[in-house]
């Protein structure tokens, strides 16, 4: 999957803090990708299948990952940044923790997210 094939789609990726912890972090169809997570963008869709979201379609799906544990990022369209949008609700599971740091490169940012309310240079 190419950049050009993405805009305008929703894409989800994770990446880690300096302390290692884990956030999604959405596109909204504009956001800017690391080239890590295009060149693995199948092991991202293929995690993302693993998540229940019972409020998919809705702005409460960002609720449905912090309670995995997660922090949540979303892209304010159209020109951005990534700004913080949910903080974990519970600690994230070891499973989950070790599936999303098993994808090959993930994003590892020199933030806080506790602390971040944006992410600007990816």
């Amino acid at each position: 999957m190419t950049r050009e094939e993405l805009y305008g789609i929703e894409f989800d990726w994770f990446a880690l803090d300096k302390n290692n912890r884990i956030a999604l972090i959405s596109s909204a169809g504009y956001g800017d990708i690391p080239d890590t997570v295009m060149q693995n963008h199948k092991d991202y869709e293929n995690l993302l299948k693993l998540f229940s979201t019972p409020h998919y379609g809705t702005i409460r799906v960002w609720d449905d990952y912090a309670d995995y544990g997660l922090f949540v990022y979303n892209w304010k369209n159209y020109h951005g940044p990534y700004t913080k949008i949910n903080e974990p609700r519970q600690e994230i599971s070891e499973h989950l923790k070790k599936i999303i740091l098993n994808i090959p490169n993930v994003t590892k940012l020199s933030i806080d997210f506790f602390q971040s309310s944006v992410i600007k240079n990816i």
